[in-house]
């Protein structure tokens, strides 16, 4: 009788334990103050100055942002707009998160100075800056990722524009496992497609 009663409880407070923290993962990922909450998480992590004009939405309805600016060092990068959306199923697997789409519209990349301002940089000369590292605790995976409109500038003149660039695939634990690649500018299109 005694070893029943202390079953029943266990297993309520096992219950109450998982409730909790679903309904915790859903307020930081279902509502748009824990959106708020979780990029303020992410951004600190980058080592980079981040700031966001707006913050609209949530991640599992889809969250977008207006106005971000992220300045790492002396390389800048200003989006117009960006647009998140992250599978419901993170709410009962915490060890991976789904991410349906990442669409960034008027993407702007300002590099480092070059040491000889006086004529035109080639692109062989670009100093490429390393991207911030950002350690999540749990795996991600990317079907979507859309940029357009894009420009790399580099002593005020643009080194490199596009209009659209798209990756989908599976991203796991920093590498690519499937891969769709499409580039396209005014001059040319690069498509590539294949398993890794």
């Amino acid at each position: 009788m005694k070893r029943g009663r202390w079953l029943r409880r266990i297993s309520w407070t096992v219950i109450g334990l998982l409730v909790s923290l679903i309904t915790l993962v859903w307020l930081l990922l279902g509502t748009a103050p824990g959106a708020r909450l979780v990029l303020a998480q992410v951004f600190d992590r980058t080592g980079s100055l981040v700031t966001v004009e707006r913050i609209e939405g949530s991640f599992l309805g889809g969250l977008t942002l207006s106005g971000v600016d992220i300045a790492s060092g002396e390389t800048d990068v200003r989006v117009r707009s960006a647009y998140l959306e992250v599978s419901s199923r993170i709410l009962f697997d915490f060890r991976q998160a789904l991410v349906h789409a990442i669409d960034l519209d008027g993407v702007e990349i300002t590099l480092p100075e070059s040491e000889k301002p006086d004529r035109a940089t080639p692109i062989s000369d670009v100093i490429i800056p390393e991207l911030p590292k950002i350690e999540l605790p749990i795996e991600v995976l990317v079907r979507r990722f859309l940029v357009k409109n894009g420009e790399v500038k580099q002593d005020a003149a643009p080194v490199f524009e596009w209009d659209r660039f798209s990756f989908s695939g599976d991203l796991k634990s920093g590498e690519v496992h499937r891969l769709d690649l499409g580039l396209y500018t005014d001059s040319y299109t690069l498509f590539v497609r294949g398993d890794c």
